[in-house]
């Protein structure tokens, strides 16, 4: 029988190759499913996304507001602004708030895309000053217009930005992925991490990242899916050690403990799934989103 061909996006960050690291070593059954992966860069993922060029991808959760009447979100393969979750870092009126309640004790560490420059900027300074951003669907870029509003923006490679804010051809720029590890070697200043903004304004991690199947495939090939990525999550992190050797090339500019810190922060508990904290963290964006008339109105659909 012949076997569905199904394209996927992925970016060249480390917890996407943990992720797939179960598919890709061949110790996941994927069935009558046969997977062909394409490296881009986020910003180019989200574009490609957005023109349908692949039956799964991984995507800024800001995107998603663009997608979501041909795709729904995998309930794997999350990235969001904390490492671990602790229920008495989370204030019960927080909680109660949001109608929830957290069944373990773990550790947390909220962290998110950070906005540096050279010379200290206030906020009300920061909306008359030219900010280098990832992308204008990035999640990074939506927090930061739900922050300041409008502002000047330049649109840059997400690992040039930096550069750019050093060598003063911007006077901001707003950093994400491993590069928020590096700035403090350039004597750069971080203005504000927008995780750690986030959280304080929600008491919940910002929703950075998510996978999405196109709606295209069907719901039973879209549930399949779903099952084999988580599959190959659950190998990564049985076989946590092979995983993360194989996913340390994909950041390549990273040594020592940079990679170490960069394995940490994004390899967690996320790429499992959202649960219901998660969930109401990636509502809570869109609505704040789109009540600040900044996204359409965007209703997740999740695949279980």
């Amino acid at each position: 029988m012949a076997k569905k061909r199904i394209k996927i996006g992925f970016s060249p960050d480390s917890e996407d190759a943990f992720m797939f690291y179960g598919i890709t070593a061949g110790v996941v059954d994927c069935g009558d499913i046969e997977f062909d992966f394409v490296l881009r860069d986020i910003q180019t993922l989200n574009d490609w996304t957005a023109r349908d060029k692949f039956d799964v991808s991984v995507v800024s959760v800001h995107a998603y507001a663009y997608l979501q009447d041909r795709y729904s979100i995998l309930s794997c393969g999350v990235n969001m602004g904390a490492t671990e979750l602790v229920r008495d870092q989370l204030s019960a009126q927080s909680l109660e708030k949001l109608g929830l309640e957290l069944s373990a004790d773990q550790e947390i560490d909220v962290h998110g895309p950070l906005l540096i420059s050279k010379k200290y900027h206030s906020l009300d300074q920061l909306k008359n000053i030219t900010i280098a951003v990832p992308g204008t669907i990035t999640s990074s870029y939506l927090a930061l217009q739900m922050l300041i509003g409008e502002f000047d923006y330049l649109v840059m490679m997400y690992n040039e930005i930096m550069d750019a804010v050093r060598l003063n051809k911007v006077d901001a720029g707003l950093i994400i992925h491993d590069k928020r590890l590096e700035y403090k070697n350039h004597e750069l200043n971080c203005i504000i991490d927008m995780g750690q903004w986030w959280f304080d304004q929600t008491g919940l991690p910002m929703p950075l990242g998510c996978t999405v199947v196109s709606k295209a495939l069907g719901p039973d090939t879209m549930k399949q899916i779903n099952s084999i990525i988580k599959s190959s999550i659950e190998y990564a992190y049985n076989n946590r050690l092979k995983a993360i050797e194989h996913a340390r090339p994909f950041k390549t500019e990273l040594r020592g403990k940079s990679v170490d810190s960069m394995v940490n922060m994004y390899i967690n508990q996320w790429l499992l799934g959202y649960g219901p904290l998660g969930q109401k963290a990636i509502e809570l964006f869109f609505d704040m989103g789109h009540k600040r008339g900044l996204i359409p109105q965007t209703k997740p659909e999740f695949v279980e």
